[in-house]
């Protein structure tokens, strides 16, 4: 591993302060467009409660409020290992969290703040692959969502190669299988994968979808699995 590797890798699962903190937060930032691809697959309404997890420096949060959330009667909830990223996003939101349109929990996606049957849609952007204990997150993220809720991931597989390439993550941490197993066995259904492209025919991203047994109005029709999407 690089003396670089050494240093920034852990600050992308848990952003911190100094120097090493300050080139992740530029490396991050790079995530944004495909966040918000992700916010839309999920077809949000007003009134629905939305939950990201492993938000970073807030651009889903922001993307999500700007685009769907603010007109209506709904909640966002972010949840995120990092103090310094909640920090930042309590800042840079302060409005939403007075109004309570937002909550921001510092928090392990395996016990997450969150009673049983309240989410109605959940996000993530490059995330699972930090998370330490696999089943217990795919168990938790369950328990906090409404019966039919809706849950969506996405990969950039092609950054992930050179991420491995740098150092940065071994291959088998961001396996699609590994998170669609996880998901099965938590009792997931409706689990399904598409692949589309930032700029098409270079770059592919990889989403993933999973429900929450049961009867809810959540439901979203998946688009063409060769369909392009705008990137950075």
């Amino acid at each position: 591993m690089s003396r670089f590797a050494k240093y920034i890798s852990p600050h992308l699962r848990k952003p911190s302060t100094g120097f090493w903190g300050y080139l992740t937060r530029i490396f991050l930032k790079r995530n944004a467009p495909l966040t918000q691809e992700t916010f839309l697959k999920l077809k949000a309404q007003e009134s629905d409660h939305v939950l990201e997890v492993g938000f970073g420096y807030g651009s889903g949060l922001s993307f999500a409020l700007q685009k769907t959330l603010r007109a209506g009667t709904g909640k966002l909830y972010g949840i995120d290992y990092s103090v310094t990223a909640c920090d930042a996003v309590k800042q840079m939101l302060h409005k939403d969290i007075e109004s309570e349109k937002l909550k921001i929990f510092n928090a392990d996606v395996a016990s997450i703040p969150i009673g049983d049957n309240e989410i109605d849609k959940v996000f993530h952007t490059n995330c699972f692959y930090f998370w330490p204990d696999m089943p217990a997150a795919a168990a938790e993220l369950k328990r906090v969502m409404k019966p039919g809720a809706l849950m969506v991931t996405s990969l950039n597989m092609q950054r992930l190669a050179l991420s491995e390439q740098r150092g940065f993550l071994e291959k088998w941490q961001y396996q699609p299988e590994r998170y669609l197993d996880a998901m099965k066995n938590a009792g997931f259904s409706d689990i399904r994968k598409e692949s589309a492209y930032f700029e098409p025919g270079k770059t592919e991203i990889l989403f993933m979808f999973a429900k929450k047994p049961g009867s809810h109005n959540c439901d979203v029709e998946l688009s063409s699995p060769h369909s392009n999407v705008t990137g950075d």
